[in-house]
């Protein structure tokens, strides 16, 4: 049933990874890994929540983010 369904979203940059600080739009770079919350949110995945990764990259960036 859909309300058995849980969703957990997530910003990308300077959340889950960390910032660049010379970015610029179309940039495909993504920076380091935050290893803490990279941790959290596979914690959110072991109890069975779909992650939705939110951010406001182009859609060009779609494959490398997924």
């Amino acid at each position: 049933m859909s309300s058995d369904l849980k969703w957990y979203a997530v910003d990308l940059d300077g959340t889950l990874a960390e910032k660049i600080p010379d970015y610029k739009i179309g940039d495909s770079r993504i920076g380091d890994p935050i290893a803490e919350n990279v941790e959290k949110l596979k914690k959110v995945v072991e109890k069975g929540y779909k992650v939705v990764i939110h951010t406001s990259r182009h859609w060009d960036n779609y494959s490398i983010i997924e």
